[in-house]
């Protein structure tokens, strides 16, 4: 569980730095984390409300909520 917490600190940290929606994969590539592990962290994140999802021509793409998701993450766990 720790794990996916630090895995999904970096995904919104990430998010933070591209402002733009990404992939799965595109993800894995920017971290090098497990796709296990990113996988949990996204649908931890989608389930708290922190990003969304969206499929477009096949792939899916995780958007990010909020500007300061990262700041609400730490604050409500």
């Amino acid at each position: 569980m720790i794990t996916i917490s630090i895995v999904s600190g970096e995904i919104l940290e990430l998010f933070d730095e591209v402002r733009e929606p990404l992939t799965g994969r595109e993800i894995e590539a920017y971290l090098g984390e497990s796709r296990e592990d990113i996988l949990m962290s996204l649908g931890w994140l989608v389930k708290e409300g922190l990003l969304t999802m969206e499929c477009l021509g096949g792939s899916t793409f995780f958007i990010c909520k909020k500007k300061e998701s990262k700041r609400q993450l730490m604050k409500t766990h």
